[in-house]
């Protein structure tokens, strides 16, 4: 997520909805059957074709960010979100086995890692055979001695829109080189769900010693798009009770029966620990409602509460260890920071004698004074205070980036992980995104009474360190060497060398970024927090293929060669026709793209919201410029990625459209470049009114989702599209299934009108709009297609929902009809489409959903599999290319994909354009 994320007070509360909608809750049902949807539809194929199709991958493998958009001015290699990490116990020199869930790539496993060399990683996706390569966690079976024994959890469990639910657990006793799918059967009182815990999020597993597997299970969401793929999601409460909760198996994970239902809360149970003090003690964690505990079978009691109770986004993350023969908990819990009113900064505790009665434990919480050996806090704000040091961990984002971490054996060490201080960075901490305590959180006389040591940066340089991405997720150590560990975030994977060097005389060359000194007491607590960083990080991302792409572009004359891709907090990538090293030409949470089709070294690309940068510099990462200023500064709000696109006609190839709550439009490429790379160059400067020259199409009448035009209101613009053959013509849509189309939209701005389509059909889904194509030889003919599902019920007395996901639309200038390609129940099934592309030379249609892309030849009414060799993974948007004969997919964690077409050459078919 990026530093000014969204909060689930702005953007957020729409993307839950976007999948749910017209009804509260994404229909369980519908998505524990999305998978074999997929699968069933998949496996057609037509005799004719062969499926000789084959998809390559693209990468990046090296995605490599220059040193002037590094965080700390120092060059780096990402990769995707990293969710969990697992460790072989019997890790050495010579042969260390890592593995390394990612939040849409899979699993990976490296067998060398602790080695120095990029090279000799040598990652390997052994995920395969899983069903979804959305991962929530992975857990080593600690009572197999031999470390061979995996478990996976699919589906992902961070709040964030895009953490998709998971297909089920899957067991590898091989060490991953194979899988088996558990066949379990979950019972929640008279209540019997096969196929657990299909369509649900795995956030966290934990095995006792007597081999009983729990599982906490959280929500996830289906239906990601290339507009609404970021942000918090947040669900209504559901309307039927859902089989969110812990979970317990003694049978080996053949059934399994709900031991705790997590009590209040709307996201589920985030985490399960076993006691290690005491097997038959199990603890767990769930949003909203702190921590719980059950004493070897007992009802589960409440022993830690939440510091925001009143947001579903409260995250409370805890680690056990053993200490003098006690029970000693560490505990982080927070929500979204400091605002609005009840919600409170994240904080850090500590219980040394966890094991007292519940009651008493959870009492000792507010007692006032603090009960020695119970819990006690360990962060304080006051920034000259030793505390200071955990204060906010996780900013605004602890329902995303939170955890607590102790090494096995070493119960004083412990690791705070949380999200990066952007407003601390190079002043008076290392940005505080990863913390170390050598003393259970306590002042240490012996060394200026520090607390925790900030990791974040390593001592390779005072002025351009190599640091861990802003935001993270997981940590494992060594076993027995706890100072070497391995970290997971957002960017990837870093490893701490195991050397710590004491850099606090930083602090004394370090300012404010006013410039003015650093007070006595950020001084202080400078020089607490740099006298012990890791000498330095060894990035261990080269080889991994797990980037997340929102959306890619191709070029216009280059289409094979040149692309453009936004990716979930990594920026944007440019590929220029190597399928290793994609570099990075723009940062934060990167979007949409797009080419000027006659000039095509005018580009634009944004980040989430309404930030839009332009630059007639090609992918020279310094010559992008702000230009999405009146709509940024407007009272409209966007979804999370503003649908946006560059005008297909040569003839209007300066003219770029963007979708807010209207539809808005520069014809000059966003305003004078001259004055945009003075004024709003965007490394450099912030963002005004004046940085870009969009005006909103049709004045103050120009609000598609004003609930002055009917039904259907709110939302936001979800689409917008074009046709390179007719520069009048304009399609737009909203999240709420309105469908509009303007005919004169290169007139004057103000005098730009719509008619409303979608009032004209009765069959048209009052669902969120995730993609339209129009025809290049009759603009008043298009295809449509929707997110969400048929079987939701709409709430009483909202408008009742319509079944289907692909539609053909024609308009004769006076009324408009939806005709089915699929009904929802027919070829393809109640299966959420996420994006559409249509190959005009043959008629071809191609849909991306979450789990592939399906291809409908031209005159058949079927859908199949598009090809060979794409993993499955949610796939947010396609392009498709009419003059290269190519189909892009940007995949959610498996980097780019490109699918050659009909009346490519057989050369092209197999060869590679390195």
């Amino acid at each position: 997520m990026a530093e000014a994320e969204g909060g689930p007070f702005t953007v957020a509360e729409e993307k839950y909805l976007n999948r749910a909608w017209p009804g509260d809750e994404v229909p369980l049902d519908a998505s524990l059957a999305a998978p074999s949807v997929f699968r069933e539809v998949a496996s057609r194929h037509d005799d004719d074709e062969k499926m000789d199709f084959n998809w390559q991958p693209l990468g990046p493998t090296n995605a490599f960010y220059p040193a002037i958009l590094g965080r700390t001015g120092a060059p780096y290699v990402s990769s995707g979100r990293i969710t969990d990490l697992a460790i072989d116990p019997n890790c050495g020199e010579e042969r260390c086995r890592l593995w390394l869930a990612a939040a849409g790539g899979g699993v990976w496993r490296t067998d060398k890692a602790l080695s120095d060399e990029p090279k000799d990683f040598n990652w390997k996706w052994i995920s395969g055979p899983l069903g979804s390569n959305a991962i929530g966690s992975l857990l080593v079976d600690p009572n197999d001695g031999s470390g061979n024994t995996l478990y996976v959890g699919t589906g992902e469990p961070n709040a964030s829109v895009d953490s998709e639910a998971g297909v089920g657990i899957y067991k590898s006793t091989d060490g991953g080189d194979t899988w088996t799918l558990l066949p379990a059967v979950a019972t929640v009182g008279a209540g019997v769900f096969p196929n657990f815990p299909k369509g649900r999020s795995v956030a966290s597993l934990a095995i006792d010693p007597a081999g009983a597997i729990y599982v906490a299970l959280a929500r996830g969401i289906r239906g990601l798009t290339a507009s609404d793929g970021g942000g918090i999601s947040t669900p209504p409460p559901p309307q039927n009770p859902a089989p969110l909760g812990l979970y317990k198996s003694t049978d080996g994970g053949k059934t399994f029966s709900r031991i705790w239902n997590g009590s209040t809360t709307l996201r589920g149970v985030i985490e399960v620990r076993v006691d290690p003090r005491d097997g038959s003690v199990v603890y767990a964690s769930a949003f909203q409602v702190g921590i719980w505990r059950s004493d070897g079978g007992a009802p589960f009691a409440q022993i830690f509460m939440p510091t925001s109770p009143a947001g579903n986004t409260d995250r409370t993350q805890f680690a056990l260890t053993v200490k003098d023969g006690h029970t000693r908990i560490y505990a982080g819990d927070g929500s979204v920071g400091r605002s609005p009113p009840g919600f409170f900064e994240s904080q850090v505790w500590r219980a040394d004698t966890a094991e007292v009665p519940a009651a008493v434990l959870l009492a000792s919480q507010t007692a006032s004074p603090g009960v020695p050996g119970l819990w006690k806090k360990l962060t304080r704000s006051a920034v000259a205070d030793p505390g200071y040091a955990t204060y906010n961990f996780c900013t605004g984002q602890c329902w995303y980036d939170n955890a607590v971490v102790t090494p096995p054996g070493h119960p004083d060490t412990v690791f705070v992980l949380g999200s990066f201080q952007y407003n601390e960075s190079f002043t008076f901490t290392n940005a505080r995104a990863v913390l170390r305590s050598l003393t259970a959180g306590e002042p240490d006389p012996g060394h200026n009474n520090r607390t925790f040591t900030d990791q974040t940066f390593d001592a390779t340089s005072a002025t351009t360190p190599n640091s861990i991405h802003p935001d993270q997720h997981a940590i494992v150590f060594v076993p027995g060497r706890p100072g070497i560990w391995f970290e997971g975030s957002d960017g990837g994977l870093m490893r701490a060398s195991g050397r710590y060097v004491d850099a606090s005389a930083q602090c004394d060359s370090r300012s404010n970024f006013d410039g003015t000194p650093l007070t006595p007491d950020q001084r202080i607590t400078c020089k607490r927090l740099l006298s012990s960083i890791p000498s330095a990080f060894i990035n261990m991302n080269f080889g991994l293929n797990t980037i997340q792409f929102q959306m890619l572009s191709a070029h216009p004359t280059k289409p094979r060669s040149s692309l453009l891709g936004g990716t979930q907090d990594n920026g944007t990538f440019a590929f220029t026709g190597s399928r290793v090293t994609w570099k990075q030409t723009g940062g934060g949470d990167g979007g949409f793209s797009g080419y000027n089709v006659a000039r095509p070294n005018f580009r634009l690309r944004t980040n989430f919201g309404q930030h839009v940068h332009g630059t007639r510099k090609g992918n020279d990462p310094a010559g992008w410029y702000h230009i999405g200023g009146p709509i940024l500064f407007s009272p409209e709000g966007s979804y999370f990625y503003m649908p946006i696109i560059y005008d297909p006609s040569p003839k209007a190839a300066d003219t770029i459209f963007a979708g807010s709550q209207g539809v808005w439009r520069t014809q000059d490429n966003g305003g004078n470049p001259a004055f945009l790379e003075a004024n709003c160059q965007s490394l450099s400067t912030g963002e005004k009114p004046t940085c870009g020259d969009f005006v909103e199409l049709g004045g103050a009448a120009g609000d598609l989702t004003d609930p002055a035009r009917g039904t259907r209101p709110l939302g936001g613009v979800s689409v917008v599209a074009r046709t390179p053959s007719d520069t009048n013509t304009l399609w737009a849509a909203t999240g709420m299934g309105r469908v509009f189309i303007s005919t004169n939209a290169d007139g004057p701005a103000a005098a730009v009108t719509y008619h409303r389509l979608d009032t004209f059909a009765a069959n048209s889904p009052p669902r969120f709009v995730s993609g339209i194509v129009v025809d290049p030889h009759n603009s008043f003919h298009a295809w449509i297609s929707y997110g969400g599902y048929s079987g939701t019920v709409a709430p009483t007395g909202a408008e009742p929902n319509k079944p289907g996901h692909v539609f053909e639309i024609d308009y004769d200038g006076v009324t408009a009809t939806w005709v089915p390609i699929d009904d929802g129940t027919g070829p393809m099934g109640d299966l959420p489409v996420d994006s559409i592309a249509r190959d005009d030379a043959t008629g071809d249609l191609f849909v991306s959903t979450d789990f592939g892309v399906l291809r409908q030849p031209a005159g058949t009414t079927h859908w199949h599999m598009a090809g060979s060799g794409l993993p499955p993974v949610e796939v947010p948007y396609l392009t498709l290319s009419q003059s290269g004969r190519v189909l892009y997919a940007a995949t959610h964690g498996r980097g780019g994909y490109r699918l050659l077409l009909r009346g490519a050459s057989d050369d092209d078919r197999g060869g590679d354009d390195d």
